[in-house]
């Protein structure tokens, strides 16, 4: 069973209708669509932050992301690299959905969560407990105000939710007929197994090492995520209105990223998680591989991470505001700062990122060529 069939089709299609040599023209792919990953990701946080500048730092931070044979990314042309421009569009449809009551975006979001499932079912996987936590801290944040004339409000984005679940539902009695094993339980089992259970992780290059995501994303960069959540957790705490459906979901992207992460690394809570669901334990993840885990919660801390940097800049800048000099000393003194603070993090940010590259790609010959050709 192919279960990557839309990125198939997806090649298929273009090299039939373009004409393209599929050998030759491949290698632009990961730009091509790196580039528009970053574009969804400029909107998103833009559409979370209301701020142009915390988008473009938030975009520094993805092109920062390195990749590897074992954990490949934004360097390749994958299924799961392709989703990734399509998680950024659906998470902003979805927040805009929310924000507006609108059951159009919210549509529109069922069809970018189909079509991420057709490319690379696992990242679809995990997005719905990030919208499960979202619901549930909306409902948190407005616990005072769940009443019947609300719920009536809310009528639209109630029934854009209702179409978005259902369609794991949906999914999951149509692949349930083709995967049956002759009795529910042993058919409930084999889906467990193969797609809700991943168990245990490579072990070469320490992918599996606890500190290996510190390592690997950098500890400026992570120290600058964490300052991002802080200040999201502080808006969704004091703000009002719309501001507080944007909050919410990089929080939630996070949230359940660790837990999802913790399941293989924090003994106590695999234990838990295996005891609820009736399986015997040993280091595993849910709904998705340990390394594409890691990989997709990258995503969500590039954005944090160029929130975290705008929060700083714009503390440095209020700094300067409030001192005696005059403008054009404090304007001087504010784009010193920021250059300095900029490169000494973004210096750090992208060591080694090209050191990488000679490791991963080799140069085909003629011979290779025609190789792959046949």
């Amino acid at each position: 069973m192919d279960l990557e069939i839309g990125f198939h089709v997806f090649l298929a299609e273009f090299f039939t209708l373009s004409n393209q040599d599929p050998v030759l023209f491949y290698k632009f792919f990961p730009a091509i669509f790196a580039v528009l990953a970053g574009l969804m990701l400029f909107l998103l946080v833009r559409k979370i932050t209301k701020n142009f500048y915390a988008g473009i730092l938030s975009v520094l931070f993805f092109a920062s992301l390195k990749s590897t044979i074992g954990i490949l990314g934004v360097w390749f042309f994958v299924p799961l690299s392709m989703d990734f421009m399509f998680i950024f569009l659906f998470f902003y449809l979805y927040i805009e959905g929310m924000r507006r009551n609108s059951a159009i975006f919210l549509f529109f979001s069922v069809i970018i969560i189909s079509t991420i499932a057709l490319i690379h079912p696992q990242s679809a996987s995990w997005i719905y407990p990030v919208i499960i936590v979202y619901l549930l801290l909306f409902c948190i944040r407005n616990i005072l105000k769940i009443n019947l004339t609300n719920i009536l409000k809310f009528k639209n984005a109630i029934f854009g939710n209702i179409l978005l679940f259902s369609l794991p539902f949906l999914s999951f009695i149509y692949f349930f007929k083709i995967l049956w094993k002759g009795s529910f339980e042993a058919t409930l089992n084999y889906f467990l197994k193969e797609f809700i259970i991943f168990r245990g992780c490579p072990s070469e290059r320490g992918l599996c090492e606890p500190n290996f995501i510190l390592n690997f994303y950098g500890i400026i960069a992570f120290i600058l995520a964490i300052v991002g959540l802080i200040y999201l957790i502080y808006k969704f705490i004091k703000n009002k209105e719309d501001n507080k459906f944007n909050s919410l979901l990089l929080i939630s992207w996070i949230f359940v990223m660790v837990f999802l992460i913790s399941t293989l690394h924090v003994e106590i809570i695999g234990k838990a998680v295996a005891s609820l669901m009736g399986i015997q334990y040993s280091p595993f993840t849910l709904l998705t591989g340990y390394i594409r885990i890691i990989y997709e919660a990258f995503l969500c801390l590039a954005a944090l991470s160029g929130i975290g940097l705008y929060v700083i800049i714009k503390f440095i800048y209020v700094r300067l505001k409030n001192t005696k000099f005059n403008q054009r000393q404090k304007g001087i003194a504010f784009i010193s700062v920021t250059l300095v603070v900029g490169i000494l993090i973004f210096g750090s940010v992208f060591a080694g990122y090209y050191d990488l590259k000679p490791k991963i790609y080799k140069d085909i010959d003629n011979d290779d060529y025609k190789a792959i050709k046949w």
